[in-house]
């Protein structure tokens, strides 16, 4: 079980993330299987014809966490799994609102420095690769409210129980 804030940016969008997070996971050894979830604070932004629409969003995911290298404090290793972004997109200034949903792989490199007790201090590098983006659908346009691929690092402060 693990709980944390996700803080970082994305290159691509151009834009800050914060989101807080939680995570339940199914270990053996060193590598688990993580449902985990975070809700963006920040919307991100997109033009339309309309004018900007504003997109925040929930992740929610399930990812393989292996961690080939362990020693002492520090932690090392790969991560792979599904996401599925779920969230709210709205054309500013009007009351048009509207539900858009992506499917995406994730992939990571975690580091991991155990700062003490069940707290971890995480970097995290990876990449999200979209195999359906959100859309805003219109009769005039669609306007893609995600890139193909997202590159992004994170840092964050987790609770993970250390059950070695």
């Amino acid at each position: 079980l693990y709980f944390g804030l996700n803080i970082g940016y994305s290159p691509t969008r151009r834009s800050a993330i914060v989101a807080p997070g939680a995570g339940f996971g199914l270990c053996v050894g060193n590598n688990c299987l993580v449902l985990e979830a975070q809700l963006s604070l920040l919307a991100d932004h997109a033009e339309s014809n309309d004018g900007t629409l504003s997109y925040r969003f929930v992740n929610i995911g399930l990812r393989g966490q292996f961690r080939p290298y362990v020693n002492g404090r520090v932690s090392l290793g790969p991560t792979i799994g599904l996401l599925v972004r779920n969230g709210q997109v709205g054309l500013e200034g009007t009351d048009v609102r509207d539900i858009a949903t992506s499917l995406a792989f994730r992939g990571t490199v975690e580091f991991a420095y155990r700062i003490g007790g069940a707290f971890e201090w995480v970097v995290e590098a990876g990449v999200d690769l979209s195999v359906s983006r959100a859309t805003w659908l219109r009769a005039r346009e669609t306007v893609f409210l995600e890139d193909r691929w997202t590159p992004f690092m994170v840092t964050a402060i987790r609770l993970r129980p250390d059950l070695s």
